[in-house]
């Protein structure tokens, strides 16, 4: 039986894909490097403010993509291709600070964030007061031409 999307069993517990069925929903997503169960997290499909849903059946692509299948109805959770894997490490591993596995939460992650923002914020400050006192300068030697004119 099947509701929702997903599948139940005759009692009306809910009933996973077997491993079988998975790995056939796996090789349609093209040639398939390794396949199978994941019940832990790993560098494409994590927790970050908000929780990864464990288990998944995760699918990797020769070409490197991987996906992420709900186990018990086998829709597509999750997926990263090559420009996802790029983004991941170039953009969000910079921006969270998560490049260290199991270091993207807590009270030193939280620490070197703050401080990190406020050097950010310092160095903003710092070129918004430079372009300040460039704007009034040049503001005072525009008038300083216009009256001796």
């Amino acid at each position: 039986m099947v509701a929702d999307g997903r599948r139940f069993d005759p009692r009306g517990q809910p009933e996973p894909l077997s491993g079988t069925n998975l790995a056939a929903l796996g090789h349609r997503l093209g040639p398939v490097a390794s396949q199978g169960m994941m019940v832990t997290e790993d560098a494409y499909y994590f927790s970050h403010h908000d929780r990864a849903e464990l288990p998944v059946w995760r699918v990797i692509r020769n070409d490197g993509a991987r996906f992420y299948l709900d186990p018990g109805s086998g829709t597509l959770i999750a997926s990263a291709d090559g420009a996802a894997r790029s983004y991941r490490w170039l953009h969000l591993g910079l921006h969270r600070l998560d490049v260290v596995p199991g270091w993207n939460r807590g009270a030193t992650w939280s620490a070197i964030m703050v401080a990190l923002l406020l050097a950010i914020t310092i160095g903003v400050g710092s070129g918004v007061w430079l372009a300040w006192r460039r704007i009034g300068r040049d503001v005072r030697r525009l008038r300083g031409r216009s009256g001796t004119s």
